[in-house]
């Protein structure tokens, strides 16, 4: 696949400007990239603190000729390319994990998130971008996060040079064209690359912000659906499809 990449200083948010792209009829494979986002966004509309030159805050535009049942899927898909492109950056000795539904970890803490956004043409999916949001440089987090936070800087230790924001760029780009070529000849088959690639998806204690309330248990795969299945202490199976893991054991 052909990419085209955008490349600007600041910018509000990458996902909202690439959406805006999208509709005016930007072609698949459109990338932008910031320096700096000034109302960078995760999940649920939460604020995605973006210094300028610390992370790389990135935005793919996708346009998958799938049916929408599969639309769940893709933001599985973003965790699947995010950890491969770390991966292959990587030492072998340094934990890397995906956390339900696509947050990256590397060793055991919250190292990007990635937040899938979609577009219909009436009834029929239209575009989805897939927007990234990469720790790479930052030594300093605000407290409060949901989950530990860390950065390829901090990962790699002082002794060794940790990837450049153009690196994991790179690596990002060409883990899309493969997974998504993948994805778009059998979109099933992303949830069992999923579960290879996390310790989440089977016989992990978990506890998960549902709303007002807290689900725990222990995680028994995913559902067709790319919904989480988790067994609680009372033997019931509950599907989790959205809120945040927010402890694991």
């Amino acid at each position: 696949m052909h990419f085209h990449v955008l490349h600007r200083e600041t910018i509000d948010s990458t996902n909202t400007a690439l959406k805006r792209m999208a509709s005016e009829g930007a072609s698949e494979g459109t990338c932008l990239y910031a320096d700096e986002q000034t109302a960078g966004r995760g999940r649920f509309d939460r604020h995605w603190l973006s210094p300028r030159g610390a992370g790389l805050y990135l935005s793919i535009l996708l346009r998958p000729k799938i049916e929408t049942t599969y639309l769940p899927l893709m933001s599985l898909l973003g965790g699947v390319i995010v950890f491969d492109a770390l991966r292959a950056l990587t030492p072998a000795d340094l934990a890397l994990d995906i956390k339900y539904p696509n947050d990256i970890l590397l060793e055991g803490k919250k190292v990007c998130g990635i937040l899938a956004e979609a577009g219909f043409s009436g009834h029929a999916l239209a575009w989805v971008v897939l927007g990234m949001g990469v720790n790479v440089g930052q030594t300093e987090f605000p407290d409060g996060l949901l989950y530990p936070p860390t950065s390829l800087k901090l990962a790699f230790g002082e002794q060794c040079p940790h990837p450049t924001r153009e690196d994991v760029l790179q690596g990002i780009l060409d883990a899309t064209a493969t997974r998504y070529a993948e994805f778009l000849d059998h979109p099933p088959a992303i949830l069992q690359t999923w579960r290879e690639h996390s310790s989440f998806a089977e016989g992990k204690i978990i506890t998960v912000s549902v709303g007002d309330r807290k689900l725990e248990g222990t995680t028994r795969g995913l559902r067709d659906d790319g919904a989480l299945l988790v067994e609680t202490a009372a033997g019931t199976v509950e599907p989790v499809t959205v809120g945040d893991v927010v402890s694991a054991r």
